[in-house]
């Protein structure tokens, strides 16, 4: 090689698309705003879930009665009372009306 040759280079993409086509972009929608309750909503529910089934396999002592159901109230009203303040706000800034 002298260093005076050419490399011709195709003008298709790795992708497999020309230069000369551009890309069209479509405009994103945005999600209804009743979107973030209800997602907020079964986070809660699959965290209780989750939570209640851990309750129920960890081992306990048996000197303490009611420890697991216990533990599984504790659980169950931490969850909805997560939920509370995006349902409260939801309500108050009209969500959800369209």
């Amino acid at each position: 090689m002298t260093g005076e040759e050419t490399v011709a280079v195709s003008q298709v993409r790795a992708g497999g698309r020309h230069c000369d086509k551009p890309r069209i972009r479509r405009e994103r929608k945005p999600l209804p705003p009743i979107v973030v309750p209800i997602v907020m909503t079964m986070f809660a529910v699959l965290w209780l879930a989750g939570m209640i089934v851990l309750i129920w396999l960890i081992p306990m002592s048996a000197y303490v009665p009611y420890m697991r159901e216990a533990a599984a109230g504790v659980c169950a009203v931490s969850a909805v009372v997560a939920a509370i303040p995006v349902w409260v706000y939801a309500g108050s800034s009209d969500v959800g009306d369209a």
